[in-house]
């Protein structure tokens, strides 16, 4: 009786390797505890190289950096974010590698809270305002926001806050001056915004130009018990306004 063989043929090889999945090794371990890897782009950099413009994450126990280039940062952007006169990164830079997702996902929790009447929990359903869209051009609304901080879209407190000024600017603008909804959207700005102003009272001003330093000096003084990466909020200025 005849026998058939089957073969298959070898897989070419990848052109680059796939991002690291699972446990890393000893050398991969002790490259991501020193904060060589950035953040964005997950590759390695080296302390040596000077050139390369890089930004730290501000998240609590991170240490973590961020080429500027993978977050489109150019030459100006990076200076901005140098002297504080960044309007989205002045103060407070979240990476994506779960800095960002954490704090904001936060933050929307503590807004959605903030919504008493449910009024911005959802998008606005033409059925109720048929002609809503065609006098806003940007709508915002809180369940949106959540799906932006759960996919690490928000990378700083200010983004979240330009969102809530939007839907709010939305809410005055469509419907009557002093009806209920107008309102209450008023209500709603001043309690996001009193939340947002006691934040800031919390970041010091001058941090950022400390968070921009050339890579000789990224990993200067710092020894086994900084490079701890637990989930410890302690030093996370955020934590006292959530209770947790």
């Amino acid at each position: 009786r005849e026998q058939t063989t089957t073969t298959t043929a070898a897989a070419p090889p990848l052109a680059e390797p796939p991002p690291p999945r699972g446990h890393l090794c000893n050398e991969c371990v002790a490259v991501y505890r020193s904060g060589r890897v950035c953040a964005t782009c997950h590759r390695s950099w080296s302390p040596e190289d000077v050139e390369t413009k890089m930004i730290k994450c501000d998240g609590s126990s991170c240490r973590l950096w961020s080429h500027a280039s993978c977050d489109g940062l150019d030459d100006e952007a990076y200076a901005a974010c140098g002297d504080g006169s960044h309007p989205k990164f002045g103060l407070e830079f979240l990476c994506a590698a779960g800095c960002a997702f954490k704090v904001t996902s936060r933050l929307v929790a503590k807004l959605q809270a903030f919504d008493e009447l449910k009024l911005f929990a959802e998008p606005v359903d033409t059925r109720v305002a048929p002609k809503y869209y065609d006098v806003v051009d940007q709508p915002m609304d809180l369940s949106t926001m959540e799906a932006k901080a759960k996919g690490s879209v928000y990378r700083s407190t200010q983004m979240v806050r330009d969102d809530v000024e939007i839907m709010c600017y939305n809410a005055v603008t469509f419907n009557r001056d002093g009806d209920r909804i107008w309102r209450e959207a008023c209500r709603y700005f001043d309690a996001a915004t009193a939340f947002f102003d006691s934040l800031d009272a919390l970041v010091p001003q001058n941090s950022r130009s400390a968070k921009l330093k050339r890579a000789t000096v990224r990993t200067d003084n710092l020894d086994d018990d900084d490079l701890d990466d637990d989930d410890d909020q302690g030093g996370d200025p955020y934590a006292k306004s959530y209770g947790g």
